[in-house]
């Protein structure tokens, strides 16, 4: 019911690195845009079903499609301690974690893009 200037939605667009493998982070609907998939999360929206394993194999497929290559990774702490081993590390895309933009579209079809930063 807004009107005007008044907001009537706001969307945060993060890259953001997710497993796939936990179903709590399954996306709800995806997309592609210049190739690269495009995975929606709906953090209010809650999805009570759990995706079939067929549905999840089907979409990592995709998604590992868009990334190219994978190469073995692994990382040691300060202490010498493997922090991470992957398999499947794509070194050609970059994630920045904790942060993205900050949508706001208003009731006139104006429009406002922030920087958005996670804290």
């Amino acid at each position: 019911n807004a009107k005007n200037e008044e907001l009537l939605y706001t969307y945060t667009i993060k890259d953001q690195y997710v497993s796939l493998k936990d179903n709590s982070n399954f996306p709800l609907f995806y997309t592609f845009i210049e190739d690269k998939i495009v995975l929606m999360f709906i953090e209010s929206f809650k999805n009570n079903v759990e995706p079939l394993a067929k549905a999840k194999k089907k979409l990592a497929k995709k998604v590992n499609k868009t990334l190219g290559k994978p190469e073995r990774i692994i990382a040691h702490d300060s202490n010498g301690r493997i922090i991470i081993n992957d398999d499947n590390f794509y070194p050609n895309e970059s994630f920045n974690i904790h942060g993205g933009i900050r949508l706001n579209v208003f009731a006139n079809d104006s429009i406002s893009v922030k920087k958005y930063v996670e804290k």
